[in-house]
């Protein structure tokens, strides 16, 4: 079933766009086909843009400063990682990935990303949640593999 929008709903998709580009950058590829979350990811690794936005840059630097460590911030924008999984950017640290839903929308409050960005945030909210996030996640991560039991392989003689 077709769905006919609004010059309004096409405008204001234009404008998230924009947006999105504006924080994060576009990647150098733009999405061919449907890839499953990792490989998603994985391309946009790949198709970087030549240069990060000032944003990104910051981002880095304040994630660098509350984590202790270098990180790297990808952009997803245009990949099938963005149009399919809903990620437009994202962090990989210590093998933990959190990502970002930027949005215009006030009202919208979760998306299939870790965190949604918003227009009224800042560098250092969002690398602020950033952290809380990998610390959450790597605690979760931690407590599953103390949970996975141990067995004891005798070898037979």
């Amino acid at each position: 079933m077709l769905h006919r929008t609004s010059s309004l709903q096409s405008r204001l998709f234009q404008d998230g766009a924009d947006f999105e580009i504006e924080k994060f950058g576009k990647c150098q590829t733009r999405c061919s086909q449907y890839r499953k979350w990792r490989e998603a990811a994985e391309e946009a690794k790949r198709c970087q843009p030549q240069r990060k936005t000032e944003f990104v840059l910051l981002l880095e630097r304040m994630l660098a400063q509350v984590l202790d460590a270098q990180v790297v911030c990808f952009t997803a924008v245009g990949t099938a990682f963005d149009i399919f999984h809903g990620v437009d950017a994202f962090i990989e640290y210590r093998g933990i990935i959190v990502t970002v839903d930027a949005t215009l929308n006030p009202d919208k409050v979760t998306g299939k990303a870790d965190l949604v960005f918003y227009k009224h945030h800042d560098a250092a909210d969002l690398a602020g949640r950033m952290a809380r996030a990998f610390r959450e996640k790597a605690t979760k991560q931690e407590r599953r593999q103390a949970a996975r039991p141990v067995h004891a392989w005798r070898a037979t003689a």
